[in-house]
């Protein structure tokens, strides 16, 4: 979600055949032309799970990808720290979803449903302080993720369950408007099926199908207004 702005910030100089790090903050996705959402690392659902795919077109040549960033939309916002939040990403071919199934422990899934998936990293599993107000927040990457420039990628993000919800105070934490992240994505009308999305109170995700008390994208063309660093 603000917790920092989805940029990906390279923590080393690079190796292992990796572009070099440049400290440079590319705009991959841009143009909203759908709502905002909280379907993903958002203090309104205790429990979230979202995927989707950037093609080789957006993200262009082969780049160490350090830092994500995304767009909040909530004004009114204010900082909280997320205690769990998972982000894995992955070369792939396909360009869309077929499959609505999850695989794995929440939060902890392996990215499926997409063609030709390789090099699966897990990029981030840590807490997320995200910072008060709108704009792109950042969350700077505990692994690179080294960019092929051929592939396209998917991305992965989990956010484990939180306490919240139900608060008879408010307090960070307890579900209230302003305890809460809106991401700005981009959903193009299309069946393309570029993104999917699971939320829930009460309910451990296993599908995006599941049953709870939370929002279900099925497969969806939610995409996140992204830029990387590298």
């Amino acid at each position: 979600m603000i917790v920092q702005p989805f940029s990906f910030i390279s923590g080393s100089a690079g190796g292992g055949g990796c572009a070099p790090i440049t400290n440079t903050t590319s705009a991959i996705i841009t143009t909203a032309n759908s709502s905002s959402t909280t379907a993903f690392i958002s203090n309104y659902w205790k429990m979230s799970f979202a995927m989707m795919v950037i093609t080789q077109a957006e993200l262009g040549a082969a780049k160490q990808i350090t830092a994500l960033e995304f767009n909040n939309t909530a004004s009114g916002s204010i900082a909280w720290t997320h205690p769990s939040v998972v982000i894995k990403m992955a070369h792939c071919t396909g360009t869309s979803f077929s499959a609505a199934n999850f695989v794995g422990t929440f939060p902890n899934q392996e990215i499926v449903g997409v063609s030709g998936i390789t090099d699966e990293t897990e990029v981030y599993n840590n807490s997320y302080n995200l910072t008060s107000g709108t704009g792109y927040k950042t969350i700077n990457l505990s692994t690179n993720f080294c960019y092929n420039g051929t592939d396209n990628v998917v991305i992965s993000m989990s956010k484990g369950l939180q306490s919240g919800g139900n608060c008879s105070v408010y307090t960070p934490g307890c579900g209230y408007t302003f305890d809460d992240a809106t991401w700005e994505y981009q959903n193009d009308g299309s069946s393309s099926n570029t993104g999917v999305f699971y939320d829930s109170d009460t309910t451990t995700p296993t599908g995006i199908n599941s049953t709870g008390s939370g929002s279900k994208g099925d497969i969806n063309n939610f995409r996140a207004l992204i830029k990387v660093k590298h």
